[in-house]
C-alpha cells in the first residue's frame, strides 16, 4: 500500500463535522501517524461528502459594464472548486442590468443554500434592480468591513460589486470575507424581520 501524503490543509479540517465513531481520528492525525491509521481515509472521505452537499450554489451574472469583474471572480472560484452557475452576459457587449439582477435574484430564492454574485459598472443600477425581487438581500460592498458586516448585519444573500474598474487583490478580499463571515442574529434578525414586513406592506399596496 502507497503512503498517504499529508497534505498540511487536512491539519485545519473541523472533526466536529465528524461521526462520533470517527473523531479518534484526530487524535492520529495531530500524532502525525494519520497514514497509518486506516479510519483516516473513512473520515477523511466522510468529511468531503458532507461538505459537498453543504457547500452553497454560487449565482453569478453581470451586464456588460461588469463582464470583466464577473469572469475574474468566476475563474477564482472555479480554482476553489465552488458550485457555480453563471447566468450571463455572456459577452461585453452592451446589455441592460435590470434583466441580469432579475435573473441572479430569482435563482437565489429557489434554495436556501444559494448565494448570489451581481456585477454591473458601479454595482448601484444591480443592487437597486436586485432587491425590487421580495426576499433579496444585495448588498453593495466595496471593501472587507462593507462584506463582513453585509452577512454580520443584513444577512445579504447577493453580494454586488462595480467592474469599472475593479482591484484584483481586493475583490479576492472582499469574496474571501464574504463567504467567510456569518449572519450575528439576535437585534439583526428582528430588523431584517421589520424589512421582511415592509416588503409585504408595499406589495399589498
Amino acid at each position: 500500500m502507497s503512503k498517504i501524503e499529508i497534505v498540511p490543509s487536512l491539519l485545519s479540517v473541523d472533526f466536529s463535522n465528524l461521526a462520533p465513531e470517527n473523531r479518534d481520528v484526530e487524535k492520529a492525525v495531530f500524532n502525525g501517524d494519520a497514514e497509518k491509521n486506516t479510519k483516516f481515509l473513512y473520515a477523511r472521505v466522510s468529511f468531503e461528502e458532507s461538505r459537498m452537499k453543504t457547500r452553497p450554489l454560487i449565482i453569478l451574472g453581470s451586464d456588460h459594464a461588469g463582464f470583466r469583474i464577473k469572469k475574474f471572480i468566476k475563474n477564482l472560484l472555479s480554482k476553489e472548486n465552488c458550485l457555480i452557475k453563471d447566468v450571463g452576459t455572456d459577452s461585453p457587449d452592451p446589455v441592460d442590468y435590470p434583466e441580469y439582477a432579475e435573473r441572479v435574484a430569482v435563482e437565489v430564492k429557489k434554495g436556501k443554500n444559494r448565494k448570489g454574485i451581481l456585477t454591473c459598472g458601479t454595482g448601484i443600477g444591480a443592487s437597486i434592480a436586485a432587491n425590487k425581487i421580495p426576499g433579496i438581500r444585495a448588498a453593495l460592498v466595496c471593501n472587507t468591513k462593507d462584506a463582513r458586516l453585509s452577512i454580520e448585519h443584513n444577512n445579504a444573500n447577493i453580494l454586488v460589486l462595480g467592474g469599472r474598474p475593479f482591484n484584483k487583490e481586493m475583490t479576492k478580499r472582499v469574496i474571501g470575507v464574504w463567504f467567510k463571515s456569518e449572519f450575528q442574529g439576535g437585534r439583526h434578525r428582528r430588523r431584517l424581520n421589520e424589512i421582511s414586513r415592509l416588503e409585504k406592506k408595499y406589495l399589498k399596496a
